[in-house]
């Protein structure tokens, strides 16, 4: 069976080491298949002996904030993987069941992403995970945003997965997505009021000042017992006794 690469991205110091460790530990333990773990970073200090440490590709222009992600995937012979289909996912994702069906799902050669929930019309891709094979054919991602970042960062402000799906469904005339995927933020909590936090109440009017008081509140009340910050991908069933999810 071939060997699924894995990828994911770090710089700077919002994440660390024991972050990309995490991850690679859960995509290992929720999969029969044999996982090649590479990360992108500008340093390889604190990471497992058995990840692939690459640097990020060098683009033309400074991208702006999680743009470098984009333009760093995008670029050409990404890792030496021309060629081969490749997984990403965000180093804030934790996950909690099998992998097997995700990365058997894609039967052709085009992009894969999770379809975002917040967005309506399939015409958003949740940049938290998606897949590719690598190659020349996605490359204007990169270089269009090396020849147009002014106008490209007026347009998508901070919102680099909407740039990566106008690109995507340019290029193949629509995002796919993988099928059955629960996200526990909308479809595995006991409650779906506060599917966004602790942003019930006066938060939701924009009201500031009672945030912190009423945040204990609002999940003893709502069951917002998990950051918003953290997404879960379960593919399959809403919990598995099987299911790994590692310190």
């Amino acid at each position: 069976m071939q060997t699924v690469n894995v990828i994911c991205i770090k710089w700077g110091t919002l994440y660390s080491p024991t972050d990309v460790n995490r991850l690679k530990n859960m995509v290992l333990a929720n999969t029969s298949r044999q996982v090649k773990f590479h990360c992108f970073t500008d340093t390889g200090d604190g990471l497992d002996d058995d990840i692939a440490v690459l640097p990020i590709p060098e683009v033309k222009v400074d991208a702006a904030g999680i743009f470098k992600r984009e333009t760093a995937f995008f670029s050409k012979n990404l890792g030496g993987l021309d060629g081969q289909r490749v997984f990403y996912f965000d180093l804030d994702v934790l996950v909690v069941n099998g992998l097997d069906d995700l990365f058997a799902y894609p039967k052709d050669d085009d992009f894969y992403i999770i379809d975002d929930w917040a967005s309506k019309g399939h015409s958003v891709g949740q940049g938290s995970c998606f897949s590719w094979v690598v190659g020349d054919r996605y490359n204007d991602i990169t270089t269009d945003y090396e020849e147009n970042k002014a106008q490209i960062d007026k347009k998508y402000g901070s919102a680099s997965q909407e740039y990566l799906s106008d690109k995507i469904i340019a290029k193949q005339g629509a995002l796919k997505f993988w099928q059955k995927d629960r996200r526990f933020r909308q479809m595995c909590r006991p409650q779906r009021r506060c599917q966004y936090g602790w942003r019930c109440g006066p938060h939701r009017r924009g009201d500031q000042s009672g945030r912190l008081a009423n945040r204990s509140a609002c999940r003893a009340r709502y069951s917002c017992e998990t950051p918003a910050a953290v997404r879960w991908i379960c593919p399959h069933s809403l919990w598995s006794n099987e299911s790994k999810v590692l310190p």
